[in-house]
């Protein structure tokens, strides 16, 4: 329990987050204290910072705050960066983690669970946004219980619109 735990733990759930507006990894910078998320020009570069302390956004280097996906280490923190679909909580740990999550956890740890599915369930929801620009953003998530023991939960996204300019030279 994060009551019992004498440690500076930031803990979110889906709802906090999409009341928020909070649709993806970099845009926690919003509402978590002390934690900054900068995108680089390749998203593997990324710069994860948590009171200040992080990797100098160099991919070759493993990063000082762990990222984690449903309890397993990303080496690259551009991985996690992703939308936010069907992510059920966000947990942001500051401070040296390396008890709880190892050696690449010195200054901090961002865990991102997503959510498991349900079983004696059959629900979803779908999605739709377009927008200027050409611009398409679908998604779907739906959760299916096959047996009392076989349940799966299908989530997917689409993202598409059109440049700016149209390149003439091309």
């Amino acid at each position: 329990s994060i009551q019992e735990i004498p440690m500076s733990i930031v803990a979110l759930n889906d709802r906090l987050l999409s009341d928020a507006g909070v649709e993806s990894a970099d845009e926690l910078t919003r509402i978590v204290p002390n934690v900054r998320i900068s995108r680089l020009s390749q998203a593997s570069a990324t710069v994860i910072r948590v009171r200040g302390v992080g990797q100098a956004g160099n991919n070759a280097i493993d990063p000082s705050v762990a990222p984690f996906l449903d309890g397993v280490y990303v080496a690259r923190g551009g991985a996690i960066l992703n939308t936010f679909l069907d992510v059920g909580s966000v947990e942001v740990l500051r401070g040296p983690q390396g008890t709880l999550f190892g050696r690449n956890a010195t200054s901090g740890a961002i865990q991102v669970n997503t959510n498991a599915p349900q079983f004696d369930e059959m629900s979803g929801h779908l999605f739709a946004e377009v927008a200027n620009s050409s611009a398409k953003r679908y998604r779907v998530v739906l959760n299916v219980s096959v047996s009392d023991t076989f349940s799966m939960l299908v989530a997917a996204i689409s993202d598409t619109h059109d440049g700016y300019y149209d390149n003439l030279l091309d």
